[in-house]
This record gives C-alpha cells, sequence and structure tokens, in this order.
C-alpha cells in the first residue's frame, strides 16, 4: 500500500455485529410488550375480591405493569440506536474505503513519476487533495465516536428502570414523567438563548440541596451559564426533538478516572427540581441525569451504590465544571475562643465569588438555644428590610456573594420558612457572619470551568 493510502486507517466497528444485536434487542421489546400485557390482564379481579388486599394487590400490579411499560419504551428505543449506529459505522466505513482507493490512485501518480524533479512536481501536485482525504478520514472516525457515545447514552437510559422511593406522605419521589413536546422545545431554547437562571431551581422533595446549589451558583455567572449550555444538548431523532444528551464532564461513579459520562434525558423527576411555574428546564434535565447515572436513583447512598439524596457540594462543583474545588473549614476553636472563619478565610469566600467561581456553603447542626422544631431562627435581611427566618440544618445554600457586613446566601429551595407565621418568604437573604458561623460548618469553592 502506498505512502497516501497508508494515511487512511480503519474505521472501528462491526456493522453486521451491530445490527444483529439490534434485532436481538428488538425481540426482547416484544417480548418485554407480552409480557405487560399479560400483567395488565392480571388487574382483572373477580367482583368478590375486595377491600384493602384487593386494593394493594391492584397497585402492585399497577406499579408492575408501568415498569414493564417503561423498561419495553427504553429496550425499543435501544433497539433503534443499536441500528443507527449500526448503518453509521458501515456507512462511514464504506465512506473511508472510497478514500482509501483514491489515495492509492495518487500513490500512483507519484509513483510514476519520472525523476526526482517529476516525483517532487507530482507530490506538490496531489497534496491539496491528499489533505482534503486526511479530513475527511478524520471527520468519518469522529463521527463514529460520536455515534457510540449517543448509542450508549441510549442503551443506558433504555436499560434504566428507576427505584422506589416512598417518603412519609406515600409519594414516590423517584418517580419520573415524561418531557412533553412542548418543554423540550422550550429548554432547547432556553438553552440557546442562555435563559438559565439561579430562580429557575426550586428544590422539592429530593434531597439533593448540594447539587441544585452548586448548579444555582453556576448559573449566576454568564461563564457558567455558558458551560452548563455545553453540557446539555438537543437530541433529535428523525428531525424530531425527543430529549437532551447531557454530558457530566466527570463520572458521579467514578470522578477520578479523567472520563466523563454522557446520558440521554427525556423525563425528569415528578418530585424534583421545577421552574417558578412548576415545569420542567435545563436544572430538571441534570438532576434527572444524575438519578440516572446513580445505581441508587434517588435514594440516599446504599448497598447498591451512590444515590441522589445527600452528597458533598465539593463532589458535585468538581462533577459539574471538571475543575478541582477546595473546601474552606469553619474553625472550630479551643472552649469556643477563635470558633468560625477567619479573617483569610473570609477573605477567599469573598474573592471566590467576586471571581464568580461557583460557592456553596454546607450547614451542620443548629444550636440548642435557637432551635425551633429542629431549625434554627435567625435574623436576615431580605429586600432591605431585617426578617426572621429558619435556617436549616445539614442543608447546603448558594452562596451569592460576601463582605465585611455578611453574606449573601440562597435556598435551593426557592423560598425561606419564616421565623413566624406560615407565608414563605424570599429566597435570597443576607447573613451577618457571626450568625452564619454558627450554622456554616464548610464553605465550597469550585476551581471554575475547564476550558
Amino acid at each position: 500500500m502506498g505512502i497516501y493510502a497508508n494515511l487512511i486507517g480503519d474505521v472501528p466497528g462491526q456493522p453486521e455485529g451491530i445490527l444483529a444485536s439490534a434485532t436481538t434487542v428488538r425481540d426482547l421489546a416484544d417480548a418485554l410488550q407480552t409480557d405487560y400485557d399479560d400483567a395488565w390482564a392480571a388487574k382483572e379481579l373477580p367482583d368478590i375480591w375486595e377491600g384493602e388486599a384487593a386494593e394493594a394487590y391492584n397497585t402492585v400490579i399497577y406499579d408492575q405493569s408501568m415498569q414493564i411499560s417503561d423498561l419495553e419504551e427504553g429496550v425499543r428505543r435501544a433497539s433503534g440506536a443499536l441500528e443507527d449506529y449500526g448503518w453509521v459505522v458501515r456507512t462511514e466505513q464504506q465512506r473511508c474505503d472510497g478514500i482509501r482507493d483514491r489515495m492509492l490512485e495518487l500513490d500512483a501518480v507519484v509513483e510514476t513519476a519520472t525523476g526526482l524533479v517529476e516525483m517532487i512536481r507530482a507530490h506538490l501536485q496531489v497534496m491539496p487533495e491528499v489533505a482534503e482525504h486526511q479530513q475527511a478520514y478524520v471527520e468519518s472516525v469522529t463521527t463514529v465516536r460520536q455515534a457510540a457515545v449517543t448509542c450508549a447514552a441510549l442503551l443506558a437510559e433504555g436499560a434504566h428502570v428507576e427505584v422506589y422511593n416512598y417518603n412519609d406522605q406515600g409519594q414516590d419521589l423517584g418517580a419520573r414523567t415524561d418531557l412533553r413536546q412542548h418543554q423540550l422545545e422550550e429548554i432547547a431554547s432556553d438553552l440557546e438563548n442562555g435563559r438559565i437562571y439561579p430562580d429557575d431551581i426550586n428544590q422539592r422533595g429530593i434531597g439533593d440541596c448540594y447539587l441544585l446549589a452548586a448548579l444555582s451558583s453556576m448559573a449566576r455567572t454568564s461563564e457558567g451559564r455558558e458551560h452548563i449550555s455545553d453540557m446539555v444538548k438537543p437530541h433529535y431523532e428523525n428531525g424530531e426533538l425527543t430529549g437532551f444528551m447531557v454530558t457530566l464532564p466527570r463520572d458521579p461513579n467514578d470522578p477520578h478516572s479523567g472520563e466523563g459520562r454522557t446520558v440521554f434525558v427525556d423525563e425528569t423527576y415528578v418530585h424534583g427540581s421545577t421552574g417558578t411555574s412548576a415545569d420542567a428546564n435545563v436544572f430538571s434535565v441534570i438532576e434527572a441525569a444524575y438519578g440516572q447515572v446513580y445505581p441508587a436513583g434517588t435514594l440516599p447512598e446504599n448497598s447498591d451504590g451512590n444515590g441522589l439524596t445527600g452528597g458533598r457540594p465539593d463532589d458535585s462543583l468538581e462533577e459539574l465544571t471538571d475543575t478541582d474545588s477546595e473546601v474552606v473549614h469553619r474553625k472550630r476553636g479551643v472552649f469556643g475562643w477563635g470558633a468560625g472563619y477567619d479573617d483569610a478565610q473570609r477573605e477567599q469566600i469573598t474573592a471566590a465569588t467576586e471571581e464568580g467561581r461557583p460557592v456553596v456553603a454546607a450547614t451542620a447542626g443548629i444550636p440548642d438555644e435557637e432551635r425551633k422544631e429542629g431549625v434554627g431562627i435567625v435574623t436576615v435581611t431580605i429586600d432591605g428590610e431585617e426578617q426572621q427566618i429558619e435556617m436549616v440544618g445539614t442543608h447546603a445554600y448558594e452562596v451569592v456573594s460576601s463582605d465585611e457586613n455578611g453574606v449573601t446566601l440562597r435556598n435551593p429551595w426557592g423560598y425561606n420558612n419564616p421565623g413566624s407565621g406560615t407565608t414563605p418568604m424570599g429566597a435570597t437573604f443576607t447573613i451577618s457572619w457571626e450568625d452564619f458561623e454558627d450554622y456554616s460548618s464548610d464553605v465550597s469553592i469550585g476551581g471554575g470551568y475547564s476550558s
């Protein structure tokens, strides 16, 4: 093989095997459809069976039927993803075979030239075309690799079955709902136009304040919003917007591997983060991506692996930004003397917010003398007025800014409970350094954003 032809390597992949796998997976989807039909038919109970036992039976059958239906839909999509991937590999391999054949012809042009001068002239003549074919080969390999990532994400989503997570009110915090077409289009428009705002984060039942506070802080700056937009890309199938490919720069399950993780999302949590209109948004999509990656879903970390409930802000900042974070720990002092954040730490926190780096404060326990039913009552400033609000222990707040007068925080709930009464108060407030030190155990500072 000639010099130019050797520049064209193999395109990875075995299309025949991939397409055969697509057929096998499609057969599995058909079998799951049969299982769903059988499970749904089992709901038909004799009229003589009534009461709590019958209701419990119906509930179990319904839940199982819905899980089978979701799995069937996902597996069928996975079959389509494999088929698409197989055809991409076959097409690009055929394309590169043609490029290699043309390179052989260009090799012949140079090899048949007589004399050194003619060979140099022939080489110079064909080089522009050689460069074009080299670029086309690189594009083919890139196309196949991107198709592999997309296929892997769709396969993972197709095989994902959300873990049940019932709270005390009987709500399944792991319940998901399909993104409707208008939601898909609105989120895609928000991403394209940079409409990604911290106030669109409103944490609900899932205990992922650490993640949402980190996202809130990222959305505070134009650089952070651009980074989020780069993470979440609309995904189209046959020209139709069907969901989003979310690329987490560091895999939450293996953050030290140096590899990211791409996840396909077309559902969000019913009890997850929503916008002010209680509608899904880009933050809901990222939250759903995390829940899909974690083996334990919305549960806390357990024997199955990581879960959404409970986590560290510094870990989330690293996973989301692909940069190392640092944690500023409150000094414990000796018998109360010297406890809190010293001047250097306060300056460090203030400088980080001024530089546009994402910053999150974690709270620990609440001082006993300030407790009211498990939360602390603290005087803060909201919209220029002094107010009393509940300060939540074992929680995470976005650090919006700080100066010598205090720290401005945002609660990812989207509101704060009042110190008395029932009317919710604004999410963003300023607290004195002294009170902040009573509640905050540490502050996580992101390292900025990877290029």
